[in-house]
């Protein structure tokens, strides 16, 4: 159970890093490098979402 809850915090954490690089870049590797922390960040969330629940 603790490695469901440490995905889906870690997750959260790197989508709100993801969308804030997205959001702010000016270059196109920026953008590809923040959109695919917020991939990744989905798949972290939706391991960790699918056991544990808050």
């Amino acid at each position: 159970m603790a490695i469901h809850k440490l995905s889906a915090i870690l997750g959260t954490i790197i989508m709100g890093i993801g969308a804030f690089i997205t959001c702010l870049a000016t270059t196109e590797s920026f953008i590809t490098l923040g959109n695919g922390l917020l991939v990744l960040s989905i798949i972290m969330m939706g391991f960790g979402y699918s056991k544990w629940q808050p």
